[in-house]
């Protein structure tokens, strides 16, 4: 396990999710790498931001020899299956 904090680093390797639009069916084969986005949660109305913490947004899944990529955006639940290589491989090498 580690934590990236790299900006660039991090989009380089999610952008080439923006151009997919292709739902897949999850893979047969084992989970390889997951990762999980976190941000500063949102400020309400009066509360103190020293009362802030951060949640987790999104947790993406890679699998062993396969291009899906499994996307969970964690706080509405909502898990999706998209195929892009590009993806994969790219996560694959931030992991590595």
């Amino acid at each position: 396990m580690r934590e990236l904090t790299d900006q660039a680093q991090i989009e380089s390797a999610f952008e080439s999710l923006s151009n997919e639009n292709g739902l897949a069916s999850e893979p047969e084969g084992d989970a390889e790498y997951a990762f999980e986005l976190w941000q500063p949660e949102t400020q309400k109305a009066g509360q103190d931001a020293a009362d802030l913490d951060e949640v987790k947004v999104l947790e993406v899944t890679t699998y062993e020899g396969s291009p899906v990529v499994e996307l969970e955006v964690s706080p509405i639940g909502l898990r999706l299956h998209l195929s892009s290589r590009a993806t994969a491989d790219s996560l694959r090498a931030l992991a590595g």
